[in-house]
């Protein structure tokens, strides 16, 4: 007579290390896309926007002697009103880890005048690597689960 009690715990485990091993799977494959796609959002607020056109954002390596470029394709048109301002994000996928950039917010007025008024240095971390070890922590027990059950049978 075959045990159903124990045919289902078997079954039970199976499915849990398959679990495991997808889990593992895209944790580690989404480890890979932060580490190849490094990326810096910047963000900032404003209180008022009195004639404010818009903004731009200039970025130049921190170590490097060139001047800053900007990297908005088009500008950023102001959302704020003199009374009250707005929050705006933007996001720099041409960036590499491990290297420090600086940062300048550049406001454009109305009458076409550009003027700096925020710069800030940021270091591009290297991310995914937390995510790729998780990924081989879940494998490993994915691993030993699989041998525990090939003990046990």
């Amino acid at each position: 007579m075959i045990d159903n009690k124990a045919a289902h715990t078997v079954h039970h485990n199976q499915k849990a290390i398959v679990l495991l091993i997808v889990v593992a799977i895209i944790v580690f494959f989404y480890g890979i896309y932060l580490l190849i796609n490094p990326m810096v959002s910047i963000e900032w607020s404003t209180e008022t926007e009195l004639d404010t056109y818009g903004f731009n954002l200039l970025r130049e390596e921190a170590e490097s002697s060139s001047s800053a470029s900007k990297i908005n394709p088009q500008m950023i048109i102001a959302r704020g009103s003199p009374i009250e301002g707005a929050t705006y994000q933007y996001i720099d996928r041409d960036v590499q880890a491990g290297v420090f950039y600086t940062y300048q917010l550049q406001e454009v007025v109305l009458s076409n005048e550009k003027e700096i008024i925020e710069t800030i240095d940021v270091y591009v971390n290297y991310r995914g690597l937390m995510e790729i070890g998780f990924a081989l922590v879940l494998f490993a027990l994915a691993v030993y689960l699989s041998l525990q059950h090939k003990k046990s049978h």
